[in-house]
């Protein structure tokens, strides 16, 4: 965190015996427009360039032997992660880029609208994080897995596409958004992680396909405006406090494959009047 909130940063170029960006180096260099990395640089921490709102140009040196830059993307060659993006990027959509690193993209408050190309399979953790402006999400039938935090606290996001190949969700994936009306789960989805959900008060409606798995703790927790649940018939397990002060939900329609509701599964669900549970679930 060498430079960390250098606020007065606008231009960056590193010289090319530089090896090593250790992480959070740039964090919150607010000013920071342009960035020329050199040829000898080799490793980048997770979210060196973090929260740099302004960060408009990213370039390397044409010498470099293990990064190089497309469209203001910063993209690690060995395994084609796009390791750093900010408000112009446009991600490459060519196969040249087949996952979103850890905190690529987190605090560009520029981005306003992501779509994620067919040949990304993984967006890591905190790939989006804090993007503030970001509207609408629309994940390619190639991601698998979306990362902790990754989506995490976009205040204005209302609109989320999440394709037709994601089976795991992980923890806080999309948490504290509060403007989520509505989402629909594709069939792939397998496990959603601990607070994946949580916190998005807008939440109205769910739509949950057959095989699903695990709802993890503290899911939907504080979903206020979440009305109604029907769980799938494959879904084995509601972990701890999944749907934890859901206080509009009135009918649940438990699947008959459940096994296991945690503690305080349901709790605060004030509103809830119907339930049926089968006879094999254990609490």
């Amino acid at each position: 965190s060498a430079m960390m909130g250098a606020k007065n940063l606008t231009d960056l170029t590193l010289p090319d015996s530089l090896t090593t960006i250790g992480e959070k180096a740039f964090y919150g260099c607010t000013k920071l427009k342009t960035v020329h990395l050199g040829k000898d640089l080799s490793q980048i921490g997770d979210g060196a360039f973090g929260q740099c709102s302004n960060l408009e140009t990213i370039t390397v040196s044409n010498d470099n032997k293990t990064y190089r830059s497309q469209n203001n993307c910063l993209i690690r060659i060995q395994d084609k992660c796009l390791v750093m993006g900010c408000k112009t990027s446009q991600i490459p959509q060519d196969g040249s880029v087949t996952s979103i690193g850890a905190y690529a993209f987190e605090g560009c408050i520029g981005l306003t609208k992501v779509t994620i190309p067919d040949t990304i399979l993984a967006i890591g953790d905190g790939a989006f994080r804090d993007c503030n402006a970001l509207t609408t999400v629309s994940l390619g039938n190639g991601v698998q897995v979306v990362g902790k935090r990754a989506f995490e606290e976009c205040d204005e996001l209302s609109n989320i596409d999440l394709g037709q190949s994601v089976h795991t969700i992980d923890d806080y994936g999309f948490a504290y958004n509060h403007k989520i009306k509505h989402v629909n789960f594709p069939a792939s989805l397998r496990y959603l992680g601990q607070e994946a959900f949580s916190n998005a008060t807008g939440l109205e409606s769910v739509n949950f396909q057959e095989g699903l798995l695990s709802i993890g703790i503290n899911c939907f927790t504080f979903c206020e405006n979440l009305e109604s649940l029907h769980l799938p018939n494959s879904l084995e397990e509601i972990k701890d406090g999944a749907f934890y002060s859901c206080v509009k939900i009135e009918n649940l329609s438990l699947g008959k494959n459940l096994t296991t509701i945690g503690d305080a599964a349901f709790m605060g669900c004030e509103a809830l009047t119907t339930v049926k549970i089968p006879d094999r679930v254990q609490m």
